[in-house]
């Protein structure tokens, strides 16, 4: 093909590019914790500091955005990118699952949207378009319906004024409306709460930044002449050690309501004015303050449904619900995450939500408590004796490993506790957690590949391992009774077998 035939999206995808490779740099973070405990390259590292690692990735996003080519017509779309590893991509529109859209705040006053293609292959099969005009987003769009031989009356290409106006009319104008959810402000202040990942990102930074010797060298000053660490200074060498363990205390705990304070922040941002519609077999929302985003499936291509619910959420007697479709699961680090997600229900609209999907309520079933013991004993004794040789070179009594083993001995009895699994005839739903809960349900169609193995403490015990792989997740279950297994494996095998309907 030539090259003028190939097109490349606009130069404000750098920023697209820019974000994606920094989210991606997190990810390597125990990399860059390593380097800097070792002294020969922590001076190094930290005089790169942050203006050096911004102009890494903002070359990197130049050249992702310079070597990024694309070219469709009426039945495929074709992706060139790489420099040094070059990709070429062919995507069939008939094997697209979902074409989402994405307006993220940075393309806004450009009115450039970002285009994802879910196919119904392989994981590496998708194809983001980031920074395209909506017209050639709609135009693309539009001919994935085609090829899916859609129905074009309810397919509408958007208007050049109002891109996002025409989605939020024609979920108005659907004349009937199954089912709908709306989520105020104070539900998003819950999954604020509910789902936290800043707490983490404190953890990796701190003992970074705690090994950087210019940096309070430089700050040092600063806080010795400010009034408010005099003040402290002052107080504490004039009081007692219970005055400073109570100030420590206090000190945790505004940087964790500072923490939990921007959590909901970045919640009322994403989810703002989220609207979920059902309307007969299909699933669509609508949400977003800075970066607008309309997502949808139909009920038919659901693979896995993911309902979870942290400890804090078990406190607000809330949940979150999480669909996944085809090659989710494959999804890389960094990419626009355009799945289907319901932030927050209530235990009645997770009733509802489930009926709709044809899922019954679980009867759980636990594996047998030999899986307790002997993940105590392997796993513990390891543990225990790692840490038994560290306590013996320092003055602390060997003996205290032992308290490694207790601790083990209780998270293993309350995940053993936790885990419960269903397999009938409409799937497979498994439970599992420590501190919350996370539940799984697979239709039973969408099981594409069943394995059983049997190690030699399982046969000791007639048991084994079962794992099961949709088109979106993979669930392992251990120390089940084997006939039961077997059993299970033969009805889904004949209900697959059996069945002619559609499975994307």
């Amino acid at each position: 093909m030539k090259a003028s035939n190939w097109s490349r999206v606009s130069p404000i995808a750098t920023v697209y590019f820019f974000i994606r490779n920094f989210n991606q740099a997190l990810n390597l973070w125990p990399v860059f914790a390593g380097a800097v405990a070792i002294p020969a390259t922590r001076e190094w590292i930290l005089d790169l500091g942050i203006l050096g690692f911004v102009l890494i990735l903002l070359g990197a996003s130049i050249i992702n955005f310079w070597f990024f080519k694309f070219h469709f017509d009426d039945d495929r779309i074709q992706i060139r990118r790489g420099l040094i590893f070059k990709k070429n991509l062919t995507l069939y529109f008939e094997r697209v699952q979902e074409a989402n859209l994405e307006q993220a705040f940075y393309f806004r006053p450009f009115g450039l949207w970002a285009l994802k293609l879910e196919s119904a292959g392989s994981g590496k099969e998708e194809i983001i378009l980031p920074g395209i005009h909506h017209l050639l987003a709609n135009g693309i769009k539009q001919r994935v319906l085609d090829a899916q031989k859609k129905s074009s009356t309810t397919q509408k290409l958007q208007s050049p004024e109002q891109p996002i106006a025409l989605n939020q009319n024609e979920l108005s104008s659907i004349p009937t409306i199954d089912y709908q959810i709306k989520l105020e402000p104070v539900d998003l202040l819950r999954y604020g709460l509910m789902h936290n990942t800043l707490v983490y990102y404190v953890a990796i930074f701190a003992p970074l930044l705690g090994q950087n010797e210019k940096f309070w060298q430089n700050i040092g000053p600063w806080l010795q002449k400010s009034e408010l660490v005099q003040f402290f200074s002052q107080y504490l060498s004039s009081h007692n050690l219970w005055a400073s363990v109570l100030a420590v205390v206090a000190l945790v705990v505004l940087v964790l309501l500072l923490i939990y304070a921007i959590s909901i922040f970045l919640a009322l941002v994403k989810y703002w004015n989220y609207t979920l519609v059902v309307q007969g077999e299909r699933f669509q929302y609508q949400t977003g303050l800075l970066n607008r985003l309309a997502s949808g499936f139909r009920k038919h291509k659901l693979q896995t449904l993911v309902v979870k619910q942290s400890l804090i959420a078990r406190l607000l007697n809330r949940y979150s619900i999480e669909v996944r479709q085809t090659n989710e699961v494959n999804r890389k680090q960094g990419e626009i995450n355009l799945g289907f997600v319901i932030p927050v229900v209530t235990e009645k609209q997770l009733h509802d939500i489930l009926q709709m999907l044809n899922i019954q309520t679980p009867e759980w079933k636990k594996c047998i408590p030999a899986k307790m013991f002997w993940d105590t004993v392997i796993y513990g004794g390891i543990i225990t004796g790692i840490v038994a040789v560290t306590l013996m070179t320092t003055e602390i009594p060997v003996w205290w490993s032992l308290g490694a083993l207790l601790l083990i001995l209780f998270l293993n009895a309350k995940n053993w506790y936790s885990i419960g699994y269903d397999i009938n005839q409409e799937g497979l739903a498994v439970k599992q957690g420590i501190l919350g809960v996370k539940t799984t349900y697979v239709p039973q169609i969408k099981i594409q590949k069943i394995q059983i193995s049997q190690g030699p403490i399982q046969r000791w015990h007639n048991t084994a391992s079962i794992a099961l792989w949709s088109g979106a997740t993979l669930e392992r279950l251990n120390f089940i009774p084997l006939q039961k297994l077997q059993a299970e494996r033969d009805n889904i095998m004949h209900t697959i077998a059996r069945f002619r309907g559609q499975w994307m």
